[in-house]
């Protein structure tokens, strides 16, 4: 019979990192792998193996399989992060991003450059479950928005994309969504018993 242990989280951000730049590594924190349960548009689920820290209670995917998964996937309604380069987990919902392919919405699949974009009915639909399953908040994603807006409206050859992003601001404001079912990262260990 298989048993699933569940694993408390202090943040429901996935946070990306590069290298072994983590303060959790550094400092020798307990780390251990777990199953990570994330989940998509249709109702199902991904697993992706993550390191957790046990200290910390935060959850983190090397920045090489953060790539082979969104490059299987696309796109995942899941909060993420990039670990600042200091190490540390930042909350860039606070701070905000660097870029905009560093923006949390960037991160999950949403697009940020011209020629990458994906059809606004697959953005809104993208948009409404991210405050449907109360993933992200309306404030927070019309700040994520509103930044990425503010840098990239005075970009050559972004005209496109800063139509996009004005129309998605307008249906995060608007769009009658109420956030009742939560679809939030769920972290798992199997074993034997």
């Amino acid at each position: 019979m298989i048993s699933v242990e569940t694993f408390p989280l202090k943040s429901e951000t996935l946070y990306i990192y590069r290298g072994v730049n983590i303060l959790c590594l550094r400092h020798r924190h307990p780390v251990i792998e777990v199953l990570a349960v994330l989940p998509t548009m249709d109702g199902d689920a991904v697993m992706q193996e993550v390191k957790y820290c046990e200290d910390c209670r935060c959850a983190f995917l090397n920045d090489l399989q953060y790539r082979r998964m969104m490059h299987r996937y696309s796109i995942l309604p899941v909060r993420m992060a990039r670990v600042a380069h200091t190490g540390r987990f930042t909350d860039p919902f606070v701070e905000g991003a660097d870029a905009p392919s560093e923006s949390p919405l960037a991160l999950c699949g949403y697009p940020v450059r011209p020629g990458q974009g994906i059809e606004t009915s697959a953005r809104q639909a993208f948009l409404h479950f991210l405050i449907k399953h109360q993933i992200m908040t309306r404030r927070e994603l019309e700040r994520l928005l509103t930044a990425l807006l503010e840098r990239t409206e005075t970009r050559s050859g972004y005209e496109p994309v800063v139509r996009q992003l004005q129309s998605d601001i307008r249906y995060v404001r608007n769009a009658c969504i109420v956030p009742n079912a939560s679809a939030p990262m769920r972290l798992i260990r199997r074993w034997r018993t």
